[in-house]
């Protein structure tokens, strides 16, 4: 799956009720974009006029870059939800709400910041979105209240700075299972002389086993300028683990015109690889924490030119694949394993047949 979709039913609301499949507190929109890899439980109350309405699914592009072209492709699909009481037949003749100033949209999961002033429509972000789980669960399961000091923090940059990327690495997946004895000869390792300045290889980091990991996603390319037409956010999917969404943070933005207006100056590029900024640091203090209770996802958006900060419990041994849901930059190459407490790792049964490079 390669876009977003914005998911509506005209002359209704949606109460979202669960993101990736983990209960979060009631929350009312008039619409909820919906990413690669994501999902989302919602409920409706019909309680309008009985008919048959359109509930439509359609991309969020509607311009070029943020210089506000019109460039008229919008793409979607629709379907029916019919009252059973209804008594027309054939489509419906619904529409979608014209969002105004005085009769504002509320729309759940922008990966921007906020619409142009004026628009009529209001961002609700994952920020807004709280688990209903207890602060004594979420702390025993994803240590939300661990002390700084006390994590294994990790940065990673989802980037197209030597194309699809994380890390300024581009993930050539092993031509064997890890699982097996000696995967040397089906990978081909990071090494720093490849790696100079980026390079494509067999990216695996490895875990410690019972650890809080707190990793930073960002989407930093510095060399893009502002006005620049081409931005992405990105959509890391993780295997083998949901984590506690800690804080997002997005680029600062014109207000009147939406125009995005540099990088979350929150995290510092170091001099050394800035333009592929590969050892990104905190410029000060870190940003605030939602130590109470952070909603629970598996795949999380990061905002072009922002971060978003998570964490887990290294509880589950094994090798876990971490990717873009994009289709695009993950054949790209836009991924990287983790390799969690390779202490721990189950043994292969005696005589298990073994694959091989094929």
């Amino acid at each position: 799956m390669e876009h977003t979709y914005e998911v509506s039913i005209d002359g209704h609301v949606l109460t979202l009720v669960a993101l990736d499949g983990q209960e979060i507190n009631p929350i009312v929109v008039d619409s909820v974009m919906v990413h690669p890899g994501e999902r989302v439980d919602f409920e409706v109350t019909f309680d309008q006029v009985p008919d048959r309405y359109w509930m439509r699914s359609r991309t969020i592009r509607e311009h070029v870059g943020f210089d506000e072209e019109a460039d008229g492709i919008i793409k979607g699909t629709k379907a029916i939800i019919a009252y059973n009481t209804a008594t027309s037949q054939g489509d419906p003749a619904t529409s979608r709400k014209v969002c105004s100033e005085s009769d504002v949209c509320r729309v759940f999961g922008c990966p921007f910041p906020a619409y142009p002033a004026g628009d009529g429509r209001q961002c609700i972000h994952l920020n807004d979105a709280t688990s209903t789980r207890s602060q004594k669960y979420l702390n025993r399961k994803f240590g939300i209240q661990d002390d700084y000091e006390n994590v294994d923090e990790r940065f990673l940059n989802f980037a197209f700075v030597i194309g699809s990327s994380v890390k300024a690495r581009r993930l050539i997946t092993p031509r064997a299972p890890l699982y097996q004895d000696d995967f040397s000869n089906y990978t081909v390792e990071c090494t720093d002389s490849l790696c100079g300045y980026g390079c494509k290889c067999t990216h695996i980091q490895e875990l410690p086993h019972k650890t809080t990991v707190q990793i930073v996603f960002l989407s930093y390319e510095p060399f893009m300028t502002v006005g620049a037409k081409y931005l992405a956010h990105h959509v890391p999917h993780f295997h083998g683990h949901n984590f506690a969404v800690m804080a997002v943070g997005y680029p600062p933005y014109n207000e009147t015109t939406g125009q995005w207006l540099g990088m979350n100056p929150t995290i510092t590029c170091d001099p050394e690889t800035s333009w592929r900024c590969e050892n990104p640091f905190w410029t000060g203090a870190l940003p605030e924490l939602n130590t109470v209770n952070p909603p629970i996802k598996d795949t999380v958006v990061i905002p072009a030119r922002g971060y978003v900060v998570v964490r887990f419990k290294t509880n589950n041994p094994g090798y876990w694949l971490l990717r873009n849901q994009r289709e695009l930059p993950y054949e790209e190459g836009m991924a990287m394993i983790f390799n969690e407490a390779e202490q721990k790792h189950p043994k292969l049964p005696k005589d298990f047949p073994k694959c091989y490079d094929y």
